[in-house]
């Protein structure tokens, strides 16, 4: 078998539009509330990267450098007909980075969305990946590409027709993806703590880089890339092949709906732990990772009458693990068990 953290669909690379530089400022600095994409700029650069292409070997190259899928074509053309084709991709080309900005507005949408329901917000800028195949003695293999560093954000249109890039909280603080930890600490059987060390690293100077590294000394078999690169859609099969028994930290920035702290669900077990309750069933759901058994399983079906925190944690953990599930009469046992199958079947299990 094997488990996988794999962020590989719905992402805005958005390096595309910013500096990494200015967004790794932007992550850093608590006075930056707002980053602002001009669309202007976005033509601007588009033309001044596709314009001077004379030939079609340059104009593929260009299209790779702007992040774009490239011409496929062959075809010899006349002066006119080149003319032409390479003003067809300059609008294929900025009609691609429109479209990526429409879709960070609706990802704020969807974000509010979710926030207005659950109280949680998942709309994320994110800097650095680890990616790559964990193999590890009495472990299954475990396929990443998932996110180091996050911060909430959200994005809106301004009154002048630009893109404004806004920090979601007042604290415009980093944070480190805690199920990327949890679920590391349970592979290798280590200790990285990960939002700690972060924490300890924000008033430092490079603390990305710092924790890259730390990450890279903790980790067995991981190394860290120096340049910057693009975040693309890669298949989890070319991952397998590439990074077989090795994980790369890759410095690139995606803004995208994740869930890197966990869930409503973590913080309803929160909740329990923090009023104190003896409730060793709920003890035993969570005796291995407890973050990668609930990682973006949010969406709950309740039928008749809504669930307690307990129940709710033994429908959604009794889906993904055998799991004993026992209490006192009147306790809710069988509510809990009509919950299960009506789960099972809306999710097809």
């Amino acid at each position: 078998g094997a488990g996988e953290l794999y962020l590989n669909s719905g992402f805005i690379d958005l390096t595309n539009f910013i500096e990494p530089q200015k967004l790794i400022n932007f992550m850093l600095s608590p006075s930056q509330e707002t980053l602002v994409i001009q669309k202007g700029v976005i033509v601007d650069k588009i033309k001044k990267t596709l314009s001077p292409c004379s030939d079609l070997e340059q104009l593929k190259a260009a299209m790779v450098s702007l992040n774009v899928d490239k011409p496929e074509t062959n075809k010899t053309f006349t002066k006119t007909e080149w003319n032409d084709f390479k003003e067809k991709e300059i609008k294929k080309a900025t009609d691609k980075y429109f479209a990526d900005l429409d879709e960070l507005l609706q990802m704020t949408i969807r974000a509010k969305l979710e926030h207005f329901d659950k109280s949680i917000w998942k709309m994320y800028l994110s800097y650095g990946t680890l990616v790559g195949v964990s193999q590890y003695p009495n472990r299954d293999d475990l396929i990443l590409r998932s996110p180091l560093i996050n911060l909430e954000i959200e994005v809106v249109n301004s009154d002048n027709g630009n893109i404004l890039i806004r920090k979601f909280n007042e604290e415009g603080t980093i944070q480190a993806n805690e199920i990327l930890g949890n679920t590391l600490d349970d592979q290798y059987e280590i200790k990285t703590n990960l939002p700690g060390v972060l924490s300890t690293l924000e008033s430092q100077q490079n603390p990305t880089d710092t924790f890259f590294k730390h990450l890279a000394n903790v980790v067995p078999n991981v190394t860290v890339e120096d340049e910057f690169i693009p975040y693309i859609k890669i298949p989890k099969d070319k991952v397998e092949s590439k990074y077989k028994n090795r994980l790369v930290i890759q410095k690139n920035f995606a803004v995208s709906l994740i869930n890197p702290v966990g869930g409503k669900l973590l913080k309803d077990y929160d909740e329990i732990l923090q009023q104190d309750y003896e409730f060793p069933a709920v003890n035993s759901i969570f005796n291995s990772n407890l973050n990668s058994l609930i990682y973006d399983r949010d969406e709950l079906f309740e039928i008749n009458n809504p669930l307690n925190l307990a129940q709710k944690l033994a429908v959604v953990n009794s889906l993904n693990k055998n799991l004993l599930i026992y209490g006192p009469p009147g306790t809710g046992k069988s509510e809990v068990v009509a919950n299960i199958i009506v789960n099972a079947i809306t999710k097809q299990k």
